[in-house]
């Protein structure tokens, strides 16, 4: 597997709708299941 089949796939997982779009949610349970537990600022 390519590199940038590799960053594909990765971005699929976290993309949970298949929108080809991340989400503050996506993102925020991405950094939470790294163990960040600081949410993002709300704009």
């Amino acid at each position: 597997m390519s590199d940038e089949n590799r960053w594909i796939a990765v971005f699929n997982s976290l993309d949970k709708d298949g929108n080809k779009l991340l989400t503050r949610d996506e993102i925020e349970q991405c950094l939470k299941s790294l163990g960040v537990s600081e949410s993002l600022p709300k704009r």
